[in-house]
């Protein structure tokens, strides 16, 4: 009868890690499965950062060779003004 008891409890002792296994493998599995997306997020968000910060680099040079022009004309102008005086 002891040796009943004994590979009984062994048996019971082996199902109960087994159900802890088959729960902690779930877990890993939903956590794989959030991780996964949470990566999918991060790239989606990081290639829509570097795309705005391109669009505002272009208008940052837009903007430069427009006050560049703007400042040729007003010298020019400035010139031309300075000549009709004199």
């Amino acid at each position: 009868i002891s040796k009943i008891i004994k590979k009984t409890q062994k048996l019971v002792k082996n199902q109960k890690k087994s159900s802890e296994n088959l729960i902690l493998r779930k877990e890993r599995s939903v956590l794989l499965n959030k991780l996964n997306t949470f990566s999918l997020s991060f790239q989606s968000s990081r290639e829509k950062y570097e795309s705005e910060i391109q669009t505002l680099n272009d208008v940052i040079q837009q903007l430069e060779d427009s006050l560049k022009t703007m400042t040729i004309k007003y010298e020019l102008s400035k010139k031309q003004i300075d000549e009709q005086i004199l």
